[in-house]
């Protein structure tokens, strides 16, 4: 189980923190979660096996709302890549890793632009 406090963006009023609560707690995987409208955060448990961090945002944002995750952003040059399938595997790979937010390859100039949370995942694992 995975514990986290995250800062909302967007809330005007206390039923847009139950609007949050609400498309949070829908999530497979979600265990608890409750939004504090004064100080806009988000306490959130849930499985990290069953949901990504990525996921639980995109919910969110769908609501109408911005989730602020704390996250690092590299830009990694590849080698061996031969053609765009190849690229799209790395994106796959990659955005599996707990702590990925986004992956993006380029394979024109063969770099791997990725977003994560550097407390979960760390450059030499990606």
């Amino acid at each position: 189980m995975e514990d986290k406090v995250l800062k909302i963006e967007g809330m005007t009023c206390s039923a847009c923190a139950k609007a949050v609560e609400r498309v949070s707690k829908k999530l497979p995987g979600v265990v608890e979660a409750n939004v504090n409208f004064a100080t806009e955060k988000l306490n959130i448990t849930y499985d990290e096996s069953k949901i990504k961090l990525s996921e639980i945002q995109s919910a969110v944002e769908k609501a109408g709302y911005k989730l602020l995750v704390q996250t690092t952003n590299k830009t990694l040059k590849l080698e061996g890549m031969t053609c765009s399938a190849c690229a799209k595997n790395i994106e796959r790979v990659t955005r599996k890793l707990n702590g990925v937010v986004t992956a993006d390859v380029n394979f024109a100039t063969e770099k791997l632009t990725v977003s994560f949370e550097p407390s979960l995942v760390r450059t030499s694992d990606i």
